[in-house]
């Protein structure tokens, strides 16, 4: 019995089309069918030939295509072929791949019945499933679709399933490649990004043609660039030192698809994965936008002298855009859209500022920040925009070469702030297993934080009046 459908919007486009939830089973009628030869390592493959009209009124899942179809030309190219000449289709296409759980048919009555499980389905020639499902009006009983099965070994499980999934998916769109933000997303590596993003994980783009991003999000590889530019494990930090630790950010701001590649490397890897960083995702959101109202409204005029200089030309509208705000106090208006590189940079100039407590095993538990850094950009702001408006100045002007610089990454706002004497204890921070936060309070906390050599964090509720020596006391939020 086949699931019930569902509707998805392609990306770009925004027009609904049928697909089939998984798992289920459908049912195709009137097929001649013969058996496919049963390859040692388990794989089967079958070929069958539906007619367009069968297969839009049953539909496919579209799990296992990690790209979303848009409205291309070859739709609308395959679309005058359904309508001017239907007994030429599948003779000009392609056709669809398919992977799936089991097939099975039934001879006396020429019925085909395929299974799938969750995350199956077409994995190449989703354009040609596209092109069928969005055109208008009857299609032509002569009109026939090649459909490839591919029934996965029954021994497959778990990530091992999922992996050859993503392997056939990959090389079946060879002709133009999956990019490894959409390979990333659909083998699930952005999974707790997401999952800390909450609703507003829709203003990140994961993949090519994510149909459920916001219009004006940010692509999944700058999301992981800003992520890296202020990670204690990726560039130097004061609580950390680790084996390919750099200096500076400049690799996260210049470094692009160079960034994304080595994050990929790394999934595995607690020190280099990123993920302890996920839960002030929604609030790098928070600050970029405080910061791109600031460059756009401010007046940066008098004694800092940065209004009207070449860098702030460069960084306020040598790109010619504006952008949307959608966080904090200025939600609903508009901002400058930087310059990629510098968008990574002033992230950047936020990672001394962030506070990492290890467990007893060396592994991060905790995450948080030291000072608010709403407080700390509205406080140190404008020195480091003079600092880096001197720079600007000093390499001729150039954004080349300010962007190429070492010196460019140097400035971090909490130094800048609190100079030598930064706090010690953050001002809130997140359990990263229990999800819960925690803000700093002196009177009448509800927990309390034990640090030792600097980096090995233990929170405990708080079990008398008085706090235990050397601890800070912080309020669980509700």
């Amino acid at each position: 019995m086949a699931s019930e459908k569902c509707k998805k919007k392609s990306a770009d486009d925004e027009i609904e089309y049928d697909v089939l939830q998984t798992p289920s089973s459908i049912t195709f009628e009137n097929i001649e069918f013969e058996p496919s030869y049963t390859f040692e390592d388990g794989f089967q493959f079958y070929h069958i030939y539906v007619t367009a009209h069968q297969l839009k009124e049953i539909c496919l899942p579209t799990d296992a295509n990690p790209r979303e179809p848009t409205l291309a030309t070859v739709v609308r190219e395959m679309q005058e072929t359904i309508q001017i000449t239907p007994e030429k289709f599948h003779h000009l296409n392609n056709g669809i791949s398919v992977i799936c759980d089991n097939v099975t048919y039934e001879g006396g009555d020429h019925s085909l019945t395929i299974t799938f499980r969750e995350g199956d389905g077409i994995c190449n020639g989703g354009h040609t499933y596209f092109s069928i499902v969005t055109f208008p009006g009857d299609i032509d009983a002569k009109c026939l679709v090649h459909i490839e099965l591919i029934e996965l070994p029954k021994q497959l499980e778990g990530t091992a399933r999922k992996e050859i999934v993503n392997d056939i998916a990959s090389a079946r769109n060879k002709n133009r490649a999956l990019l490894p933000t959409t390979e990333a997303d659909y083998l699930g590596l952005y999974n707790n990004f997401k999952d800390w993003l909450g609703d507003n994980k829709k203003f990140v783009s994961w993949h090519e043609g994510d149909s459920e991003a916001h219009s004006d999000s940010i692509r999944s590889d700058h999301f992981i660039r800003l992520l890296a530019s202020i990670d204690p494990y990726w560039f130097q930090h004061p609580q950390i030192t680790a084996s390919d630790q750099r200096s500076t950010h400049k690799f996260a701001a210049t470094g692009v698809a160079a960034v994304h590649s080595k994050w990929f490397g790394k999934t595995a890897d607690s020190e280099g994965n990123l993920y302890h960083l996920a839960p002030l995702a929604n609030e790098i959101f928070k600050i970029r936008d405080t910061m791109s109202f600031s460059l756009k409204y401010d007046s940066f005029t008098g004694a800092s002298r940065i209004r009207g200089t070449n860098f702030y030309q460069w960084v306020t509208t040598n790109n010619k855009s504006v952008r949307k705000l959608y966080f904090g106090k200025n939600a609903g208006k508009d901002g400058v859209k930087f310059p990629a590189t510098f968008d990574v940079l002033l992230v950047g100039a936020l990672r001394h500022n962030v506070w990492i407590g290890l467990d007893v095993t060396g592994n991060p538990n905790y995450i948080g920040v030291l000072e608010d850094p709403l407080y700390l950009w509205e406080s140190a702001k404008i020195s480091l925009l003079e600092k880096l408006k001197s720079l600007f100045a000093s390499f001729d002007n150039d954004p080349a070469q300010f962007c190429r610089k070492d010196a460019s990454y140097d400035l971090q706002l909490i130094d800048i702030l609190y100079g030598m004497r930064p706090p010690k204890v953050p001002r809130y921070f997140y359990d990263l297993t229990t999800k819960e936060r925690y803000i700093k309070q002196e009177t009448d906390p509800s927990h309390y934080l034990q640090i030792s050599d600097g980096k090995y964090a233990n929170v405990a509720e708080v079990g008398s009046p008085v706090l235990p020596e050397g601890t800070t006391g912080y309020k669980k939020e509700a």
